[in-house]
């Protein structure tokens, strides 16, 4: 280094530095990638039990309890076929996982490996989660005069995983004719709810058709038919189906045992 200047001396000491430092960075990084090496060599190689799916898994009640799966390894070669599977309910060995109730199990798994115990667990709780069903059948159509007698749970049903399920209903149904709206709900014993709406319609019981004369028609039954021209004052009799040829507010009536069940109105002009 004779000769140099002191800058010279300088700029030398500064690329060894440099040198150096890149020699160490590759030594470390290599190093890693060694020890990376050998830890995955380690893992895949060491003997165990892994387990598919969740550690804790849930089952809703009545359901059946589906194994996710499992895999043994002596090493990297697989041995699940020597895996014994025990089942406890808390401290005490159960034949299998009972779904009718609620309740947490312990699944064990175990195997022995080069004559030591190589064991892995899963919880499963059972438990009532699902709401009850409530479906809905027959007439979505009804007239006036069935209104009184119609029981709104009619054609309803309700089920439930847990074998039973209160069912409650309201309704404002009249005998006025349009769409009216019953509201069912129903619930379990675990507090799951359902709610669902049925669409009922109310057509009249008594049906008009004017054409120069008007036509009533009467719903079929046991019943007395009477039809008013005074407003309800006076009542007289009428046919199942009857024409009239009168003007203005026409009353007709349906009744039954002489009690007054269902009247609706018309008027000619």
């Amino acid at each position: 280094m004779k000769g140099l200047t002191k800058a010279g001396k300088i700029g030398l000491l500064f690329i060894f530095i440099l040198f150096l430092a890149i020699v160490l960075v590759f030594s470390f990084l290599t190093k890693e990638d060694e020890d990376k090496k050998v830890y995955m060599n380690l893992t895949y190689s060491v003997d165990r039990i892994d387990l598919d799916g969740d550690f804790v898994t849930y089952v809703d009640l009545n359901e059946d309890y589906k194994e996710a799966g499992y895999h043994a390894y002596e090493g990297n070669q697989d041995v699940s076929d020597s895996v014994v599977v025990t089942y406890f309910e808390g401290d005490k060995q159960v034949y299998d996982i009972d779904t009718s109730k609620n309740g947490t199990y312990t699944i064990k798994y175990e195997t022995l490996i080069n004559d030591k115990i190589v064991m892995n667990s899963r919880v499963v709780i059972v438990s009532d989660n699902k709401r009850p069903d409530i479906k809905f059948e027959g007439a979505k159509e009804i007239n006036s005069l069935d209104v009184y007698n119609y029981d709104i749970y009619e054609g309803t049903s309700v089920s439930d995983n847990s074998g039973a399920a209160d069912l409650m209903c309201s309704s404002t149904l009249s005998a006025l004719p349009g769409e009216y709206v019953i509201r069912c709900e129903a619930e379990d014993e675990a507090g799951n709810v359902r709610k669902r709406n049925r669409l009922i319609k109310v057509v009249p019981s008594i049906e008009f058709d004017y054409d120069d004369d008007l036509t009533i028609t009467y719903p079929e039954g046991n019943y007395e038919y009477k039809y008013s021209l005074d407003g309800g004052s006076t009542w007289l009799a009428a046919e199942r189906v009857t024409k009239l040829n009168d003007k203005g507010s026409i009353v007709a009536a349906v009744f039954e045992n002489s009690e007054f069940l269902y009247s609706s109105t018309y008027y000619v002009k």
